[in-house]
């Protein structure tokens, strides 16, 4: 997105933002995906999910957050997100614990405004749903995790020299572009890697048991 328009960029620098990706991490952080996402009447439904790995003990430090931007009034009838309470809490996959197919007792879905922001904690299950009315529902997502970790989208790869030097200091660090940063090999990482590598290992676990 910053890319196709340096405005968006302004969105990976909010301090409110910054404040609580720090307060979560304990660290030194990194954007890692800005993403837009828009779902069309009748679509938009997610099976619950966590946007990172999970920790695998329950004193295992926090990876970071995904803090969501509202550009249109959300609710149940356009597609509010849904969001399990305190369940970035519980280590492991939702899968171990929950139906991710089905709609839970304990589950909200908060109405948003135009300009609002929901921050979420990687780990807390979520997801989206379906645009029964198909009024806009816009939203940008952008995604920080603790500075080691991978970023969904390689920046210093994708991003032109024309807009590198467009962007100030602090966004270049956020990024990960200056040229002592670390180059990341791969074009992409998602929670997607782990998450067939797990259950795979998990699986065969099972059934030799």
């Amino acid at each position: 997105m910053i890319e196709k328009n340096l405005i968006f960029s302004e969105l990976i620098q909010i301090k409110e933002v910054l404040f609580f990706a720090k307060e979560v991490i304990k660290g030194e952080i990194k954007v890692c995906g800005l993403n837009y996402r828009e779902p069309l009447k009748g679509v938009g439904l997610q099976k619950l999910h966590m946007d990172w790995k999970p920790r695998e003990k329950n004193n295992d430090s926090y990876s970071g957050i995904v803090a969501m931007f509202y550009f249109d009034n959300t609710n149940k009838d356009n597609g509010s997100t849904r969001i399990i309470p305190k369940s970035h809490k519980f280590t492991g996959w939702p899968e171990n614990y929950i139906d991710i197919s089905k709609k839970q007792k304990n589950e909200v879905s908060p109405k948003m405004k135009a300009g609002d922001i929901i921050i979420l904690n990687l780990n807390l299950w979520h997801a989206g749903s379906n645009n029964k009315t198909g009024k806009r529902r816009r939203m940008i997502m952008l995604n920080i995790k603790e500075r080691s970790f991978p970023q969904l989208l390689n920046y210093k790869k994708y991003l032109s020299e024309k807009t590198k030097k467009r962007l100030n200091n602090v966004k270049k660090y956020l990024l990960s572009i200056r040229r002592h940063d670390k180059k990341q090999k791969e074009n992409s990482i998602g929670v997607g890697k782990f998450y067939k590598k797990d259950f795979y290992i998990n699986n065969v676990k099972q059934e030799r048991v």
